[in-house]
């Protein structure tokens, strides 16, 4: 498998005049011949090759790897029409690939939802008992996580707090830590 990437390009101009997200599609778009697949990371950075794309210019397949939009985007009517130039659109929540498809009008033979945002056979809501459904907040994650405010703030609540995560968590008297494992 041939994998690039980079951020500048061996055309100058690329360089120079261009915002980033834009340098690097024109940069995909005149290498894409060398490559069975282009994945973009998000629809920002991949916005002109999806529109190439649909336009039949781009030929190189173009996989879209986190799609996600907010239900109130002024952008909903241009989206739909943009997403069309990818051959796929991977989705981490559920409830995103329903969205893309019955709202966004993609079909399904183009969306597929991978749940890497959560572990939904670890956290499952039906698994929680009614006890623990009142005042809990649930907070996951290993990095980059400021455990520590999240504590002060919600120590002035009558919320308890449980944190899942492989990391070590501040003690507190209404903190839970929950040690995730992850799966091999």
């Amino acid at each position: 498998m041939n994998v690039e990437y980079s951020t500048t390009s061996s055309i100058p101009i690329i360089n120079f005049k261009f915002p980033l997200s834009l340098r690097q599609q024109l940069k995909a778009f005149f290498v894409s011949n060398r490559y069975d697949v282009i994945a973009c990371k998000d629809l920002k950075t991949a916005m002109i090759l999806a529109t190439l794309r649909k336009a039949g210019v781009l030929n190189t397949p173009l996989v879209l790897l986190d799609f996600v939009i907010s239900a109130d985007s002024p952008l909903q009517s241009v989206i739909g029409n943009i997403l069309d130039g990818f051959d796929l659109i991977i989705c981490s929540p559920p409830s995103m690939k329903n969205y893309t498809h019955d709202n966004l009008k993609v079909p399904d033979s183009k969306i597929q939802m991978l749940p890497w945002a959560i572990d939904t056979d670890f956290w499952n809501p039906e698994h929680v008992s009614e006890q623990k459904k009142n005042n809990l907040i649930v907070a996951c994650g290993n990095s980059h996580r400021d455990y520590s405010t999240l504590i002060e703030a919600v120590k002035s609540t009558d919320f308890n707090l449980e944190i899942v995560t492989q990391g070590e968590v501040p003690d507190a008297p209404f903190v839970k830590q929950t040690t995730y494992t992850p799966k091999e």
